[in-house]
C-alpha cells in the first residue's frame, strides 16, 4: 500500500504476534525484498489511485509465483484499529484465543 502509516500499523500488529515482517510502501522495493529475502507471504494493501492491488499482485507474483499472496479489502482502512487488527490476524491464521488479549 502507498500509506506508510498503514505499513507501520500492519508491521506492528503482526510483529506482536511473532511474525518477522519486512515491509515497504513502494512496489520496486517490494520486488527487491522478494529477490533477496526469505519471504513466505506477500500482503498487498488496498488499491491506490496509481496502481490497483490486482496489478501489484500480478507484478510481484511474476517474480515470486510460489509465495502466498494476500490482499486487504478496499474498505480495510475504514475500520477502527482494533477491528482492522482482528481482520489482519484472521488473514494470517492467528487463533482467536491469541488475538489482542482475547
Amino acid at each position: 500500500d502507498s500509506s506508510a502509516d498503514l505499513c507501520v500499523f500492519i508491521r506492528s500488529v503482526l510483529m506482536q504476534h511473532g511474525f518477522d515482517v519486512k515491509s515497504t510502501n513502494l512496489v520496486r522495493d517490494a520486488k527487491t525484498l522478494l529477490q533477496v529475502g526469505d519471504i513466505d507471504v506477500i500482503l498487498i494493501g488496498p488499491s491506490t489511485p496509481q496502481l490497483s492491488s490486482e496489478t501489484v499482485a500480478q507484478s510481484l507474483g511474476a517474480i515470486a509465483p510460489n509465495i502466498k499472496t494476500l490482499q486487504l479489502g478496499a474498505d480495510f482502512k475504514s475500520h477502527h484499529a482494533h477491528e482492522a487488527a482482528l481482520i489482519l490476524l484472521e488473514m494470517f491464521g492467528v487463533p482467536q484465543s491469541t488475538k489482542l488479549g482475547a
